[in-house]
């Protein structure tokens, strides 16, 4: 499976103006290109950024330096060598066919669902068919698609992954979803 050429970094600040600063002290990182900065319904701003791995985390600990982590801080997220499917599926360029099973991830922050998934596209195979951020509310949700046998240990490990990190999030497995939910995939 090919990889994104650098690190990804999720961030998310509890408002707007945190965002903003959150943007600039990122931004101000050299060799970290900010892809995506916007404000969700709910007054989060979150930011999608890549680069070395020790240039997100710089800005990062200057973010922490300057913002209060406990109020204006939602949640973080930096992941290496991240599937370029799993940025695609974000930014909705994806046309990926429901397979035999489906896995439904919903987070209350971004950056959980985007540890989830990238977790399970590397480590189980699945293929994602869009991951979604919300808009009108808090958190994301994604969903995935590949065999009965890798779908459900990797509804398993979801699971597991937002319980260690103590993430709010449900994941569900449809071994066999329905012509009805298959139909909602069918882009052709």
């Amino acid at each position: 499976m090919k990889s994104f050429d650098s690190t990804l970094l999720v961030f998310e600040a509890a408002s707007t103006t945190t965002g903003f600063v959150a943007h600039e002290e990122i931004a101000s990182v050299a060799g970290v290109r900010i892809l995506d900065a916007s404000q969700t319904g709910d007054g989060r701003f979150v930011i999608l950024a890549s680069g070395p791995a020790e240039s997100l985390e710089t800005g990062v600990d200057a973010i922490h330096a300057k913002l209060d982590p406990d109020s204006a801080i939602v949640d973080q997220e930096i992941l290496e060598k991240i599937a370029p499917v799993v940025l695609e599926s974000a930014f909705s360029l994806l046309q990926q066919r429901l397979e035999e099973s489906l896995v439904v991830v919903e987070t209350e922050t971004v950056s959980g669902c985007f540890a989830v998934v990238h977790a399970l596209v590397t480590h189980h195979g699945l293929k994602p068919i869009e991951l979604r951020i919300r808009r009108s509310s808090q958190g994301a949700h994604a969903y995935l698609t590949g065999s009965a046998t890798a779908c459900g240990p990797a509804a398993e490990e979801a699971r597991t992954l937002l319980k260690v990190a103590m993430r709010k999030g449900s994941v569900e497995w449809f071994e066999k979803p329905s012509a009805a939910l298959k139909s909602r995939f069918d882009f052709v």
